[in-house]
């Protein structure tokens, strides 16, 4: 992930993703890069910097598993 103050270390990391059955935590470390380059690229065009995403899937695929982890 990138440089932040609120970054977690690399151990952090596992230990988040410690029980993670479907490698998403890949998915995470793409996902958390992504939005943060949106969000740089929105501040430097000068507009909000808000970013909206939607999360779709079927009933017991991980999405609250994910977000958990994820935040």
């Amino acid at each position: 992930m990138r440089n932040s103050s609120n970054a977690v270390s690399d151990k952090q990391l596992e230990k988040i993703w410690s029980h993670d059955r479907l490698n998403r935590k890949d998915d995470a470390i793409f996902l958390s890069n992504f939005l943060l380059t949106r969000i740089e690229n929105r501040q430097q065009r000068q507009l909000n910097a808000s970013y909206v995403l939607n999360i779709d899937a079927a009933w017991g695929r991980g999405k609250t598993f994910f977000l958990t982890n994820f935040a």
